[in-house]
């Protein structure tokens, strides 16, 4: 495995942002090139407690069919190990924490003529511990979304089986508990999946519009904690949209990223804002002349956003990849560029503002072969604490992130001064953290749990406060 470094481009204006009063955007730690004498595509990322992270694609030789592909490396940008796995023609295109150790991966297994869908297990080694195959009948079943669920198993989102997307729902060792498919026209993508604080699910992605064009749109759907298809939306537009990819809110709603075509080579950042019944709250369409879309996204715990895409404007030197902060609603902040001298594509976002945010795409190099091209930054830098907010209701926020590692950030709001008690507790109900145990001031406040000492598993941490009490769920992986 080669190993290259590339540059970074400075921070530049995002259309008429208010720069001057925010934070500025991180700086680069390193950046690495990873590849063979082949074709080597990173489909997805995810951090890991060292503050690197596991790569997920797939990889070919010139002679060799594409296989299934896990990169891990640590958080100086070292490359630990690389592994392929899997049937000649398969590929990784999700990955995501396992709920004791290691990771999970799925994409397609190309058994046969039929393309099944697939999720394995590896260990913290890249050492495979079991593999399920899920039965797509006589069509394809194209894995491209996992996420860990509160009860330690996992929730799919495909492609299919025929004209379909489909999540489903499995325990922790891969065994199918249901499946649950959404008919919305030709399934192109999916984005994204996770699961609301009712334990029901949702399915973002691209499908075929409606009569008389079929454009390409957005698409989510949501589904109950049995399986129940609840509902479905189409976010029809006057020309082809993109959806590829998609964050779960701390409200329960998400924010869609998506490539908005306005006719080639021309396209825009379309970003849209849904509550957790998918009903827009807001949507930006970032028009710069060029050629640039949202790939991927993550929220902050003030609220705010940081989305990763493409762009091939504001000094780009083909195509590069950005990092774009958005306010809670919709402001455009600050956007900086990462790249090399070539062309970049596809950058998928991990990471978090206290550890540093890390996009993982491919780039093209001299001999026309792509070779996977990381970039980690540094932790984005604090900022002033806004005045004091004046708080009328008693409310325990979703903790954040979660699921989490090693920390964990919690925040609550009080109408008035009062003693309070948050405790964190085992799903037997056994007491394991007093957090706060004291008299505490009107306002918001935040806190920084570190749970190094505790196993993984499902906690609850509950919020008292004389007659008021409210309880989240939290998920700590290791």
């Amino acid at each position: 495995m080669r190993c290259r470094h590339g540059r970074a481009i400075p921070s530049v204006l995002f259309f008429c942002l208010a720069a001057f009063a925010q934070p500025q955007a991180p700086d680069t730690l390193w950046t690495r090139t990873f590849g063979g004498h082949g074709w080597d595509y990173a489909e997805s990322v995810v951090s890991t407690p060292d503050g690197g992270c596991a790569i997920a694609g797939y990889a070919s030789d010139d002679t060799v069919a594409s296989h299934a592909f896990i990169l891990r490396v640590n958080g100086q940008g070292d490359s630990l190990w690389g592994r392929r796995y899997g049937p000649p023609e398969s590929s990784a295109r999700a990955i995501c924490l396992a709920t004791d150790e290691g990771f999970i991966f799925g994409g397609i297994a190309q058994d046969s003529s039929i393309a099944d869908g697939c999720l394995s297990k590896v260990d913290e080694q890249g050492q495979q511990q079991w593999r399920e195959v899920y039965d797509a009948g006589w069509n394809m079943l194209d894995i491209r979304a996992i996420r860990p669920t509160v009860d330690g198993g996992y929730i799919v989102g495909a492609c299919g089986p025929g004209l379909s997307m489909s999540l489903l729902r499995t325990d922790s060792r891969g065994q199918e508990i249901w499946r649950c498919p959404f008919y919305a026209g030709t399934p192109f993508w999916v984005a994204g999946v996770g699961e609301l604080a009712d334990g029901s699910f949702l399915l973002a992605g691209t499908c075929d519009g409606p009569p008389p064009t079929y454009y390409a749109t957005a698409f989510l759907a949501k589904a109950s904690a049995t399986g129940d298809s609840l509902w479905m939306r189409r976010y029809v537009s006057d020309t082809t949209t993109w959806c590829t990819g998609m964050t779960l809110t701390a409200d329960g709603g998400g924010l869609l990223c998506c490539h908005r075509d306005l006719g080639r080579p021309r396209a825009e950042i379309y970003l849209l804002r849904v509550d957790g019944e998918g009903n827009p709250l807001w949507m930006r369409a970032l028009d710069d002349g060029g050629n640039s879309g949202a790939n991927d996204a993550v929220e902050l715990a003030d609220g705010n956003f940081i989305v990763a895409g493409l762009t091939s404007s504001y000094g780009a030197q083909q195509s590069d990849y950005f990092l774009l902060k958005l306010s809670a609603t919709g402001d455009s902040l600050w956007m900086r560029l990462y790249g090399t001298s070539g062309v970049e594509q596809a950058p998928r976002l991990a990471g978090s503002a206290e550890t540093g945010f890390i996009l993982a795409g491919w780039t093209l190099v001299p001999g026309r072969r792509w070779d996977i091209y990381v970039v980690k930054t540094a932790p984005l830098l604090p900022v002033d604490p806004p005045p004091a907010e004046i708080v009328h209701r008693f409310r325990l926020y979703p903790a954040y992130p979660n699921p989490f590692n090693s920390t964990v950030q919690i925040e609550f709001a009080l109408p008035s001064t009062q003693r309070v008690s948050l405790r964190l507790y085992d799903v037997l109900g056994r007491e394991v953290a007093v957090l706060v145990n004291e008299i505490q001031a009107a306002g918001r406040h935040r806190l920084t749990f570190g749970a190094s000492a505790l196993p993984s598993g499902l906690y609850l941490c509950r919020l008292e406060a004389g007659e008021m009490a409210q309880t989240r769920k939290m998920v700590l992986l290791k």
